[in-house]
């Protein structure tokens, strides 16, 4: 019974293979992932840089402009 047991149990090598390669695949994927992710976190600190920019440009504008001119 129990070489039933081994041989019902045991895989072929193929799938075996299969898998490894899966898990290589997955792990280029996660790789390629979190790159995307740094990058992006990247993009979002310069734009908020900037929009930081352009805020403290629109107070220094208007605190430039006299009261009462009206704007629009």
């Amino acid at each position: 019974m129990a070489r039933r047991l081994t041989a019902a149990l045991s895989r072929p090598t193929a799938e075996i293979e299969d898998d490894v390669a899966d898990v290589h695949t997955l792990r280029r994927e996660l790789r390629r992932l979190r790159a995307e992710v740094l990058r992006l976190e990247e993009d979002k600190r310069v734009l908020e840089e900037r929009v930081a920019f352009l805020g403290r440009e629109l107070e220094e504008t208007r605190a430039k402009i006299p009261r009462g001119l009206s704007t629009s």
